[in-house]
């Protein structure tokens, strides 16, 4: 069965028969999910911890980091 196929086919179903497929769905793209090292858990709370303390930069700013260093 093609994609196109089984798109035509979804709006037929019940509302369980869609949230089913939808869970499955779910389900199969969480494996595929980064499962964050202890190291990558600790280096986020320590970015939280130090935004909370107003050591923070702007959006703006990191944008402009970002373009000026990526965009060459």
């Amino acid at each position: 069965m093609s994609v196109e196929q089984i798109l035509e086919e979804l709006p037929k179903l019940a509302p369980e028969e869609r949230r089913r497929i939808f869970e499955h769905l779910a389900q199969l793209e969480s494996q595929d999910a980064h499962v964050l090292t202890p190291e990558e858990s600790a280096a986020i709370d320590e970015a939280i911890r130090s935004l909370e303390a107003g050591k923070g930069i702007p959006a703006s700013e990191v944008r402009q980091r970002f373009a000026a260093r990526w965009s060459r």
